[in-house]
């Protein structure tokens, strides 16, 4: 159904928005050192994020997408790092001369996995007013 193709899109977003986080912190810890870099990222929330990646194929997992979806816009408008201003970071990263992947990934994914969740969340409340409408 929808749903499972949503899942397979939300799972790429966070798969996306990983491995700009460890490649960012690879690249910050040339500067500062490992344990530094580890630190200034939140590892909290990568654990959290391979959680929800591996609870996002489970089949019988009711509220994952409004569960995913408060987790993601939560931790997407109180990070230092991103917030509001992330929309910004993305225009300039994508129009300057020195195109930064790593940077451009890590915005997107960010942005882009509260919007799919959404999304998802939007198709299950369908679905589940057409299972309501077939029992009557």
């Amino acid at each position: 159904m929808i749903s499972s193709k949503i899942k397979y899109l939300l799972a790429t977003s966070i798969l996306l928005n990983i491995i700009a986080n460890w490649w960012g912190i690879i690249n910050m810890s040339h500067n500062l050192g490992i344990i530094e870099s580890i630190l200034a990222n939140s590892i909290i929330y990568q654990i959290a994020i391979v959680l929800c990646l591996f609870i996002c194929f489970r089949k019988n997992i009711k509220l994952f997408f409004i569960s995913f979806f408060i987790f993601s816009s939560y931790f997407l408008l109180t990070s230092p790092s991103l917030g509001v201003d992330s929309i910004k970071m993305l225009y300039y990263l994508f129009f300057w001369k020195y195109f930064n992947i790593q940077a451009y990934l890590f915005y997107l994914s960010s942005w882009l996995m509260p919007i799919i969740s959404l999304i998802g969340v939007i198709f299950q409340i369908q679905e589940y007013k057409k299972s309501k409408n077939v029992i009557k």
